[in-house]
Parts: structure tokens; C-alpha cells; sequence
């Protein structure tokens, strides 16, 4: 029993004199005192966690938003490419059209067989259609890209 006692007493002193260097008062502090000490800091630690916790949440929520910001703006510029795209290739495209539909006017008023009048007048009908189809996808760029002007 002797052999236990030592320990048992040497551990007390060791609590005692940390305690004293731990709370820096030149007397012991009761085990009420630490169990105070203790669960102020547990407190403290606690709600420090806990604001550590909504900081980190807000910061996830900043990430997050930032990220929406971002693929928002890739998707503005890539709608923005597509309606420039369209807008161009209409462009580049109506213009040799003219030049075949004004080609095909000018072959309508000259002297041609019934069957080559019918060529003409089939091919000019085409023309047409690929002209309407060619203004409607330039309108709809326009729109689009909100630069419709009505009439």
C-alpha cells in the first residue's frame, strides 16, 4: 500500500504546482475554481468553433456564388460568340446571294427556251427561300443579342 501512496502523492503535487503555474495565483485553486476555469474556457473554445463553423459556411457560400458569377459570364460570352457567329455568316453568305438572284433577274428578261425560262424560275424560287431563311437567322441573332430594331 506504501508503494501506491507515494505516486498517488507525488501526482497530487504535480496537479498542485501546475495549477498554481496554470491559473498564476500564489495560492491552490479549489477543484470548484478549476471546474469554473475549465468550463469557461470549454465555453469559449465552444463558441469560437462555432464562429469558426459560420465563417467557414460563409466562405463556401462566397466560393459558391463567385463560381455562379463566373459560369454566368462563360455563358453571356458564349451566347454573345454565337449571335456574332450567326450575324457574320449571314452576312457572308446573303452577299454572293444577291449576286445570284440579281444574276437570275437578268436572265428572266432574256430570250430563253420555255424549259430554261422554267430553270430559271425554279432556281430564282430557291434563291428566294434560302434568302428568307438567311435574313430570319440574322434577325434572330439580332434579337438574340437584343439589337432588333423594329420598323
Amino acid at each position: 500500500m506504501a508503494n501506491r501512496v507515494v505516486p498517488a502523492l507525488l501526482i497530487a503535487l504535480l496537479v498542485i504546482v501546475h495549477a498554481q503555474l496554470w491559473f498564476g495565483r500564489g495560492s491552490v485553486p479549489s477543484v470548484s475554481q478549476m471546474h469554473r476555469q475549465l468550463t469557461e474556457q470549454k465555453a469559449k473554445n465552444e463558441a469560437a468553433k462555432q464562429v469558426n463553423d459560420r465563417a467557414e459556411a460563409e466562405v463556401r457560400d462566397l466560393k459558391e456564388g463567385l463560381e455562379m458569377v463566373e459560369e454566368k459570364a462563360r455563358a453571356e460570352a458564349a451566347n454573345q460568340a454565337k449571335g456574332d457567329f450567326l450575324a457574320t455568316m449571314s452576312h457572308e453568305i446573303r452577299t454572293p446571294m444577291n449576286g445570284i438572284m440579281g444574276m437570275l433577274q437578268v436572265l428572266e428578261h432574256s430570250p430563253l427556251s420555255p424549259a430554261q425560262k422554267t430553270q430559271v424560275e425554279i432556281a430564282a424560287g430557291s434563291a428566294d427561300t434560302l434568302m428568307r431563311l438567311l435574313n430570319d437567322i440574322l434577325d434572330f441573332s439580332k434579337i438574340e443579342s437584343g439589337k432588333l430594331d423594329f420598323e
